[in-house]
Order: structure tokens, then C-alpha cells, then sequence
């Protein structure tokens, strides 16, 4: 488990006019012509820049993107460049390869790019040569992004470990908050679990991270219908993980032994006829068996009510993975009123890429806490090994 209280904040370290290596997590899709077309991921970096340059840090913003080469790298590192000044409203430039070089001619409050990390040999080889080179040209180390933290490399493990100032920035200090809500220190207060999503055997270990802690588990999507599987129920065409029928047992009894009330559907929407051309759909009670052209895709109204009920009790709620599979309006209800449920408790986190987008969609994201990371977040919350968050530590 983390020792959160020995990862410094960003708002613990003296950036005040110094050289200061933000690694980040930065990918996402761009143009031929290295343009961001989605930049949910540079804006999800501003706070920590704009206190960054509130400070008149040199800011050098360093992160590893999907491209095909030097060339890509280099197009790809100037398109960065150019969003991220539109949206800060202050200069970056790109560096070169031999950017360490560059870095002692910034000036206090200027932002530049490192080259793309993925196509410096170095980094992906775990070289500490090189880490101790970067080291010797700057003066604070922030770690921001954690898929960064989580997958290692020589900027994210040996780099910090050469820099007596180094800390974490606002993006991976909000996931560490949920962590310490969710799994290190939950409050003793009644707290809730919702689960859902496609994949019990991605979640499994979460899932046993969090039935040490919670009261309640509240299951939907394909999820439930594995467990409903496991407690001797005929799923029919509904998506369901035949391969963790036993783990679903385990986990039952798992939670039977840790006083964990398990809630699942009672009633569902029901999909018919889909193989047929002449798709139907039908919100019935859950007390038999499906036939073979019928299938769940979304909790039903009874089971929305139930765990409304439950979620009005329950201090602290997180939330991770969707009710229903989402994609037309007739699967998207379960997840909006279970969504608005979670929302009323003092203490409302969501986490995970597909909760995280769901909770946005549904104009709910003012009333959670929310872990942006994606499926980051969720080993996190699992407590699996995060090199980076280790090497950051003092």
C-alpha cells in the first residue's frame, strides 16, 4: 500500500523561478500535420502550468507519444507545443533531441516541450546515463501522469531519484485523494461500491481491494450478469464472462465473509430478437431464465429504485463501470439514475475512462470527485505497483 503522507505536492516545493521537468501523460490523436485534434489530455495539465507559470518556473513538459519515428516526433512535438500555448495563453516552444542543452537558456515563466520520450533509446532502456545527464539540468522533478507512473522508464523512476525536489502534480494528487477516500482511509461511515462495466477478471483485484473497506456492492452491466451466473441463473445471449463464473463465487464469499451486502439486478431491459432483424425491448423481472435471443443490457426500473435506496445511506460512494452497455437511449437510463443516486453522497468518486466520460456526459461531473487516468486509476485503487509513485517518495 502507497505511503501517501511521504509523496510531496506540487504546492509543497519550491518552483519559484527554477527548471522545472513536468512528465506528463500527453498522447492522444493528432493530425498529418502533428495538430491535437482531441485535447482532453492538455487540458486536463492546466492547473499545474498555470501555477507553474504563476511562478515564473522554467517549465519543461516532457511525455511519450504514439508516432512513427524522429520526423513524426518532431511534428508531433510542435503540434503539442502549439496547443498548449492557445490554451494556457502563454509561449512554448519545442526542444531539440539535445534538449538538456536548451534548458539553461529559458527564461522564468516560458513553457517548452521535450522531445517525444518514446523515441529517445535511452529512456525506454532504463539508461540512468541519461537520467543523470537531464538531472544535472534542472531543478525540481513533478511527476503528473499516471499511466507515466505506472509503466516506468528512466524519466519516471531514475530521474526522480537523482532530484532532492520532486513531488507529484494536481492530476495524479487527485487520484491519490480517491485512493486514500476509497481504499487507504475510508471513512467509517456506510459506503457503497458500484460496479459494472464488461470485464470481472480486469476488476477482480480491485474488487477484492474494495470489499475490504465497503458495505455494500452493487452490481450491474456484464459484470452482474456473471455473477447472476454464478448463482445459477441462464444468461441467454447477455454478454457475461462464462471463464469467471468461479471467480464471481470467490468473491461472493469474499464478501459474505467480510459482512459485504451484495445487491444484484432484480430486473433488467431486455434486448429481443436482435439475430432476427426485428430487435425489441422489454424491462422485466429477473426471476428466470433468458432464452437464447434475449440479453440484459441494462438494469431495470425496480433495481434502480432498490439501489437508489441503498446509495441514500451511504456516505461514500465510488463508482466504476456502467449499468448498461450505453450506446442508444434505451441503455443509457440505468447508468443516468444509478449516476444520480451516487451523486447525492457526501463523498462521490467515479474512476475509470468509460465512468469518467459517462459522468461528464450526464452533466454530473461537478458533484463528483473524479480520477482522470483511466484504466490507471483502477490499478491504482487495486494497489498494484506504481514505480513512479515510489520513486517520488522522500
Amino acid at each position: 500500500m502507497l505511503d501517501l503522507e511521504n509523496i510531496p505536492r506540487l504546492s509543497e516545493l519550491d518552483v519559484s523561478g527554477r527548471r522545472v521537468f513536468l512528465r506528463v501523460d500527453l498522447d492522444g490523436p493528432r493530425s498529418p500535420q502533428g495538430a491535437v485534434r482531441d485535447d482532453a489530455a492538455p487540458r486536463m495539465l492546466l492547473p499545474a502550468l498555470r501555477y507553474l507559470v504563476s511562478q515564473r518556473a522554467k517549465v519543461i513538459v516532457a511525455t511519450s507519444l504514439t508516432t512513427g519515428g524522429r520526423d513524426a516526433s518532431r511534428v508531433a512535438t510542435q503540434g503539442l507545443a502549439e496547443r498548449i500555448s492557445e490554451l494556457v495563453g502563454a509561449p512554448a516552444r519545442p526542444l531539440g533531441w539535445s534538449f538538456e542543452r536548451e534548458l539553461r537558456d529559458l527564461v522564468e515563466g516560458q513553457i517548452a516541450i521535450a522531445p517525444d520520450l518514446s523515441a529517445i533509446p535511452e529512456d525506454a532502456a532504463h539508461d540512468p546515463g541519461w537520467a543523470g545527464t537531464v538531472a544535472g539540468s534542472i531543478d525540481v522533478y513533478v511527476l503528473d501522469g499516471l499511466h507515466a507512473a505506472r509503466d516506468g522508464g528512466a524519466s519516471v523512476v531514475e530521474l526522480p531519484r537523482l532530484m532532492p525536489s520532486r513531488g507529484v502534480g494536481y492530476s495524479i494528487d487527485a487520484a491519490l485523494a480517491i485512493y486514500h477516500d476509497a481504499i487507504s482511509a475510508p471513512a467509517p461511515e456506510r459506503y457503497s461500491f458500484v460496479l459494472g462495466g464488461g470485464g470481472l477478471r480486469r476488476l477482480a483485484l480491485l474488487t477484492r481491494a474494495v470489499l475490504g473497506v465497503c458495505n455494500d456492492l452493487l452490481l450491474g452491466g456484464a459484470v452482474a450478469n456473471t455473477f447472476l451466473v454464478a448463482q445459477g441463473w441462464k444468461p441467454g445471449a447477455s454478454p457475461h464472462e462464462p471463464d469467471a463464473v468461479d471467480l464471481a463465487k470467490e468473491l461472493l464469499e469474499l464478501a459474505r465473509t467480510r459482512g459485504v451486502t451484495v445487491h444484484v439486478p432484480l430486473d433488467a431491459v431486455i434486448r429481443i430478437g436482435r439475430s432476427s432483424g426485428a430487435t425489441s425491448y422489454q424491462d422485466r423481472a429477473l426471476d428466470r431464465g433468458l432464452q437464447g435471443d434475449e440479453a440484459v443490457v441494462d438494469i431495470g426500473l425496480e433495481t434502480c429504485a432498490a439501489y437508489r435506496d441503498v446509495l441514500a445511506k451511504s456516505a461514500t460512494v465510488l463508482w466504476v463501470g456502467l449499468m448498461g452497455d450505453c450506446t442508444i437511449p434505451e441503455t443509457q437510463r440505468g447508468s443516468l439514475r444509478v449516476g444520480m443516486a451516487a451523486a447525492e453522497a457526501a463523498r462521490a468518486m467515479a474512476a475509470g475512462e468509460e465512468t469518467v466520460e459517462a459522468v461528464k456526459f450526464f452533466r454530473l461531473d461537478r458533484r463528483f470527485e473524479v480520477a482522470q487516468g483511466g484504466d490507471a486509476v483502477v490499478s491504482l485503487l487495486a494497489n498494484a505497483p506504481f514505480p513512479g509513485l515510489e520513486a517520488v517518495q522522500r
